[in-house]
């Protein structure tokens, strides 16, 4: 209600031309309205678009905006008030306002709050913690410090010099050729491997590994060390996932080639150690006479054990008597002549690999006047010495050497090595 006492009043100006108008641009007028005296009740006074209109209620403010075209008309005639004249579109500079609209936009507050989201998000990347690498993640050979690599190439090792199948099968790939009767006797040479290390490349997949082993083996009455070079490849397997070595004898598998692939063009540090072992194992050949001896014979895979002492046997015995070929198995075998000059002792064991293979007395075969006997096929010998493609035999044992019993001559003589294998599953299955 307006004061009757007064003769005037003020009055806000409402600017609708902007649908949008929260009201926020209401200006205030000093126009003064004459209010007629003794009136009691006033309605408010409401300017719409800079136009009076004392009849004006609620339903000003809910209706249409009328064009801009009809605004711009009436502006132009004269109201009869003193308002300034607007600005016309175009003239001047453009202020915010009329470019984005006039809703109270705080960009200065959007454009703050995205700079320091930018810098939250660049902090989350520098310090989200990093992904370790898994052993031979790296594509470059290095020593392995994998407790279940080494473990496995340990247990492989331990399966070699003591003869255990059972161990071996649990350390290679299901489908590798386990014969347990080489490892058996494949064991009776070895004494130790020491100074063994390991190195690693990243395999074809994910988990597998490239392995290359580098050890010193110690074989049985030879005093001299060679370095031995072993070759793998581990990829786990089964249920289990439990992770198994390949030897690297097969060349069809995919494996195999991938193999071959990464030593010839990513293994320069490997093949540098692969020279140095092979260096010192000539080394150690050239120095050691017995030790050149009988890696020849287990190249060829047979497996005698070497006798303690040296190559050469004595000819006096303590008592400076002149020695003889003592069997010391079986003193009722019947003796042949004393060892040829240039007899390599042995001390192993072996089977006939074919029916009727003659017995001779000494290693010559211009007569067959030398012949003591025919031993058959699987018959089980004791080896005492080797030379120029004899061995040196004697007929005294009981056992057929796989459990079973046999019939013995109880002689002594040579035998051709070409009829003669240690290791049992190079007999011929016929």
């Amino acid at each position: 209600m307006a004061d009757k006492n007064r003769k005037d009043t003020f009055h806000w100006n409402f600017d609708l031309k902007n649908t949008d108008s929260d009201f926020t641009d209401i200006e205030y007028s000093p126009e003064v309205i004459p209010v007629a005296e003794g009136e009691d009740d006033l309605k408010p006074f409401i300017f719409v678009d800079g136009k009076y209109n004392s009849d004006t209620d609620a339903s000003a403010f809910s209706g249409s905006v009328r064009p801009a075209s009809d605004r711009d008309e009436e502006e132009e005639e004269d109201d009869g008030f003193d308002e300034p004249k607007k600005k016309k579109a175009g003239s001047g500079k453009l202020s915010p306002s009329a470019i984005f609209g006039n809703n109270n936009i705080p960009w200065k507050k959007i454009l703050i709050g995205l700079a320091a989201l930018a810098v939250i998000v660049l902090l989350v990347i520098l310090l989200w913690p990093k992904k370790e690498k898994e052993p031979g993640e790296e594509k470059s050979w290095a020593l392995s410090d994998d407790a279940t690599i080494n473990l496995l190439v340990e247990n492989y090792l331990t399966a070699l010099k003591e003869g255990k199948p059972d161990l071996m099968r649990n350390v290679l790939v299901s489908n590798a050729k386990i014969e347990d009767v080489t490892i058996w006797n494949q064991s009776k040479i070895y004494e130790s491997f020491d100074n063994t290390k390991t190195y690693s490349y990243p395999g074809l997949n994910k988990g597998e590994y490239c392995l290359a082993t580098f050890t010193d083996l110690k074989f049985v009455n030879i005093d001299t060390a060679v370095p031995k070079s072993y070759f793998f490849y581990a990829r786990p397997e089964g249920e289990s996932n439990q992770l198994r070595l390949m030897i690297m004898d097969d060349q069809d598998t995919e494996e195999y080639k991938y193999f071959a692939e990464v030593y010839k063009d990513n293994s320069a540090e490997i093949q540098k150690i692969v020279a140095s072992s092979d260096e010192r194992y000539t080394k150690a050949l050239t120095e050691d006479e017995k030790l050149a001896t009988y890696a020849s014979i287990w190249a060829r895979g047979e497996y005698p054990i070497p006798p303690e002492g040296t190559l050469t046997p004595s000819n006096t015995t303590e008592n400076g008597g002149e020695g003889t070929n003592a069997t010391p198995e079986n003193t009722d075998v019947i003796q042949t002549d004393p060892p040829i000059e240039g007899e390599i002792p042995m001390e192993a064991k072996g089977w006939i690999t074919t029916n009727g293979l003659r017995l001779r007395a000494n290693p010559s075969t211009e007569t067959n006047d030398n012949v003591l006997t025919h031993l058959s096929k699987y018959h089980y010998v004791r080896i005492v010495g080797q030379l120029d493609g004899w061995y040196h035999v004697i007929d005294d044992l009981t056992d057929n050497g796989i459990g079973g019993e046999q019939s013995c001559t109880r002689q002594e003589g040579y035998v051709s090595s070409d009829y003669v294998t240690t290791n049992y599953a190079n007999i011929p299955n016929d």
